[in-house]
């Protein structure tokens, strides 16, 4: 099953006493309330490549953050890579003691703009697994949050309906139900270590 933009709007009504034909804006502010600032969705890219002395690999569609970045030499999945130290800046102040010949395999990485940078420069061309948080894009159809987010989707809309039409009473009643669903789905989603061994 999945989360039916329609029947967010049959709940909105129901509960609202309303007659509404369009809710797009209301449920795109809701799928931004849980998209921006919670990591609720995961995804995994395996088509990215690193090529021998490539230095990045292209963030996935969606990208949001990272949970686990593993290359595969063509015969064999590698430990997951570990973060830089330093972030970005560590990799840079790497990158400038970089000697044509220091090619290796490579143990770290730093996400900066639309790549996620690895140390040391790939001595061979790999491909890769990257496991990460997804950003939901911002459409309301369809909805990628799975059926847990039910009550949340549809108790945000009818908060945001009811805001949008000043419907005091109703806004008192939603906005603390969206608002506990809220933390409901972040105590449900704890999230995963972002690398693994190493």
């Amino acid at each position: 099953m999945s989360i039916e933009k329609a029947s967010i709007l049959a709940f909105v009504n129901s509960n609202l006493q309303r007659s509404e034909t369009d809710i797009d804006t209301q449920i795109l502010t809701v799928i931004n309330d849980l998209r921006i600032y919670r990591n609720f969705l995961e995804d995994t890219d395996t088509d990215k490549t690193l090529a021998d002395g490539g230095t990045y690999l292209d963030k996935p569609t969606g990208f949001k953050a990272p949970i686990s970045i593993v290359l595969n030499d063509g015969s064999v999945n590698l430990a997951p890579l570990k973060p830089m130290p330093g972030g970005y800046k560590g990799y840079r102040e790497a990158m400038d003691n970089f000697n044509s010949g220091m090619e290796s395999t490579p143990k770290y990485y730093a996400c900066f703009g639309n790549y996620i940078y690895v140390w040391p420069t790939a001595g061979q061309a790999y491909t890769s697994i990257i496991d990460f948080y997804k950003q939901h894009a911002l459409v309301a159809n369809p909805i990628e949050f799975g059926d847990e987010f039910t009550n949340c989707m549809n108790f945000g809309a009818a908060y945001y309906v009811a805001m949008a039409n000043k419907l005091t009473t109703n806004i008192a009643i939603w906005q603390p139900a969206y608002f506990d669903q809220i933390k409901r789905m972040v105590a449900s989603h704890p999230g995963h270590a972002r690398h693994v061994g190493g």
